[in-house]
């Protein structure tokens, strides 16, 4: 199994369930007690966060690439961002790298796809939904339509994900919230919705939806799972 390299930390909160996943996969197709290898650069929320809120997107940039080189330094083979939003750096990392990202968009899109769904929603933060990195992947690549909530609903969802969830506190407000957009995008034709915030799925764990939902965290997981195995089980 080739060797995983991951950068998280934003949050934490779902950079462990990257953790769980990836090993709980790993464990369940290889059996006994096997884990992942597996790297872990995690930074700081806080100060990505504060970067990019006052523009400064080069340093954000900057240390993105420095994990990543410090990862495949390491050792590491199969590089992956565990956040939505930061593969908005992805395609330029990428290219910088010289090394493929395993993308949470083809995780995304191929899951879409094979529940037989050509019509999907997408939540997440206010950058996720406006822009058009995840979105025109989903698009180009897999062929879906891709519907999104209105801007009242994307503050508002936007606003729970940085005020709350990203500090571990998932709350019934924000649940209300989320679970009001799914309505919505349902209501417009949407036929299942992307959970494309990987702290979503926590908030949402165990609770019923109005129409079937996908977990960018858990679908990402299995992904680099399968990126790692891909040679050995050939």
């Amino acid at each position: 199994m080739k060797k995983i390299g991951l950068i998280g930390g934003i949050s934490w909160h779902s950079t462990v369930e990257y953790y769980r996943g990836i090993n709980l996969e790993t464990g369940r197709r290889l059996g006994g007690l096997h884990s992942a290898p597996l790297v872990l650069e995690s930074l700081d929320f806080e100060v990505i966060a504060r970067l990019g809120a006052q523009g400064h997107e080069e340093e954000v940039f900057a240390r993105f690439l420095a994990a990543a080189r410090s990862l495949r330094q390491s050792g590491a083979q199969v590089l992956a961002l565990c956040a939505n939003t930061a593969h908005r750096r992805a395609d330029r990392l990428e290219q910088s790298l010289g090394h493929p990202l395993v993308q949470i968009g083809d995780a995304l899109g191929q899951a879409v796809r094979a529940a037989g769904m050509a019509r999907v929603g997408l939540l997440g933060t206010a950058r996720t939904m406006t822009e058009p990195f995840l979105q025109q992947r989903l698009v180009d690549r897999h062929g879906l339509q891709v519907l999104t909530p209105d801007a009242p609903a994307c503050d508002a969802i936007d606003g729970f994900i940085f005020g709350e969830m990203a500090r571990g506190v998932f709350s019934q407000p924000a649940r209300a919230a989320v679970l009001r957009a799914c309505d919505d995008l349902a209501a417009r034709g949407a036929q299942g919705v992307i959970l494309g915030c990987t702290e979503l799925p926590i908030l949402l764990r165990d609770i019923a939806t109005p129409c079937p939902t996908f977990d960018s965290t858990q679908l990402h997981a299995v992904s680099i799972v399968d990126a790692a195995l891909a040679r050995e089980m050939a």
